[in-house]
């Protein structure tokens, strides 16, 4: 295989493998300190995707998948994540929150409703020296430090 293949294909595996891993370390913190508190754990933009193997493994170990879209998991709510009325405060002992802030409006408001809803909040988001996340027509926000970055 040609060098310069070889650097395309590492450009577009390698994160999508340190994604997958990073998903799974998160999750698992999500987990256990929900399981620690004796509260749920909400997991919040849930996706769902068939073809995404951690999507119904995380889906089908949390207490509450919410999406804005439907989504055929256990314990689903359809509900936008910027608004968490139905839930009481700290109603959770954690929120697991993966690829969705990026998606969002407002991701501020995100970010408060699940600090309101949850005693521990787990976020991921796309890396900055990730192609995808550039590539991706429905991101409009990139995290940087303390706040976000416009993309679109």
């Amino acid at each position: 295989m040609h060098l310069l293949a070889k650097m395309v294909v590492a450009a577009f595996v390698a994160p999508r493998v340190y994604q997958s891993i990073e998903k799974s370390v998160t999750f698992s913190k999500a987990l256990d300190a929900a399981r620690g508190s004796g509260k749920p754990l909400l997991n919040a933009g849930c996706g769902g995707e068939p073809w995404h193997w951690m999507s119904g493994y995380i889906a089908d170990q949390c207490d509450v998948n919410i999406d804005v879209v439907p989504r055929d998991v256990p314990n689903f709510i359809q509900a936008d994540v910027t608004d968490l009325s139905m839930f009481d405060n700290k109603q959770f002992g954690a929120a697991f929150c993966s690829h969705v802030i990026e998606h969002v409006d407002d991701p501020e408001a995100v970010i408060s409703e699940l600090n309101r809803v949850a005693d521990r909040v787990f976020i991921l988001t796309p890396r900055w020296w990730d192609i995808w996340t550039y590539m991706n027509p429905d991101h409009k926000w990139l995290a940087m430090g303390d706040g976000f970055v416009a993309l679109r």
